[in-house]
C-alpha cells in the first residue's frame, strides 16, 4: 500500500493565541500548518483548545507578523536588573 503524497507548498504557519479567561490576556500557545484560515483554525482548535478552558482562540498568518530584532536597541535594556521581579535588593 502506497503511503498518501501531502503537497506540503500550499501549507501556511499561523500562530495560536489562547485567552483563558475573559480577564487575562491572550497568550502564545504554538503554531499551526493548514491551505487556508478556516482550517488552521479548526485545526488550532483541536489542538489547543479541546482539553483548555479558553474563552477565545485566535489565529495570526505568520506572514502578517512583524518581526523586529535590532540587538542593539533591543539590548538596551538588559543593564536594568532593578526591573526583575527576582532581583535582591539587600536593603
Amino acid at each position: 500500500m502506497a503511503q498518501a503524497q501531502h503537497d506540503t507548498s500550499k501549507q501556511q504557519l499561523y500562530e495560536v493565541f489562547i485567552q483563558e479567561k475573559a480577564d487575562r490576556s491572550a497568550i502564545h500557545v504554538g503554531s499551526v500548518r493548514a491551505p487556508s484560515e478556516i482550517l488552521a483554525l479548526h485545526s488550532a482548535r483541536e489542538i489547543f483548545a479541546r482539553r483548555e478552558n479558553c474563552v477565545k482562540l485566535s489565529i495570526v498568518n505568520r506572514k502578517h507578523m512583524i518581526h523586529f530584532q535590532d540587538t542593539e536597541f533591543l539590548g538596551m535594556s538588559k543593564d536594568k536588573k532593578y526591573r526583575l521581579a527576582s532581583m535582591d535588593y539587600n536593603v
